[in-house]
């Protein structure tokens, strides 16, 4: 039976990433991902992305939109800017510390879930996926290109992935802001991304990213066979 999926992310790098995981991970099942943000413009480009747009998208009526025509919502949002105002989750806690990243992961679940108040979601939440990248989802490739250490890194990962993709892959763009989601940047996403090959790919990256490892565990509870 099919299961299809629609997806609020940041911007098209994230979509062509969770559409990868979501399509190998169910590999022999039939799933279709569509992304209703950031939105496809006529000209074939993207429209705007960011946190911001996906802040928008739960308290509007995209969720309403995607559940009418889907079986299931991924929400996927990076925490490096949660700080920031309106996402208003500190990475601290009151004592002061550094959260642990699963109270983390859970705060800015509640955050999202309190934008949410639309009853005719409220009775679909347990068909919400949230993809919570920590604190980026290149960390999320990382595993991919790297051996050591560097798997479970989660500060300046765009950077760690450039090291690796300039190392392994010859005359591969060097990823930036403004080159991600053009044809040069799409090229080395597409390129790590082969590394999925099978659903263990996925589940062995994912245990390094607590986020990942979360999403990855939400997709692991849907069963093609419902009826």
């Amino acid at each position: 039976m099919e299961k299809t999926f629609g997806v609020i992310c940041e911007g098209p790098s994230d979509y062509r990433i969770l559409k990868r995981i979501v399509s190998v991970f169910f590999r022999g099942n039939d799933s279709f991902l569509s992304c209703y943000q950031p939105k496809q413009l006529p000209s074939g480009k993207s429209d705007f992305g960011g946190w911001q747009r996906v802040l928008e998208c739960c308290k509007n009526d995209t969720l309403k939109e995607i559940f009418e025509f889907n079986d299931y919502a991924i929400i996927q949002i990076d925490t490096d800017r949660s700080q920031d105002y309106p996402f208003n989750v500190p990475h601290y806690g009151e004592d002061g510390q550094l959260k642990n990243y699963e109270l983390l992961c859970e705060d800015i679940i509640k955050k999202l879930n309190c934008l949410i108040v639309q009853p005719e979601i409220q009775i679909n939440r347990d068909r919400i996926l949230f993809a919570i990248c920590i604190h980026s989802i290149e960390c999320w490739l990382l595993p991919i290109v790297y051996i050591d250490s560097h798997k479970s890194n989660t500060n300046n990962c765009l950077e760690t992935l450039n090291h690796a993709v300039q190392r392994q892959y010859k005359k591969m763009a060097f990823l930036n802001d403004r080159n991600k989601n053009e044809n040069a940047g799409i090229k080395v996403y597409d390129k790590i991304i082969s590394g999925w090959k099978r659903k263990t790919d996925i589940v062995t990256s994912a245990q390094y990213n607590t986020g990942f490892n979360a999403f990855v565990k939400s997709l692991d509870k849907i069963h093609f066979n419902e009826s």
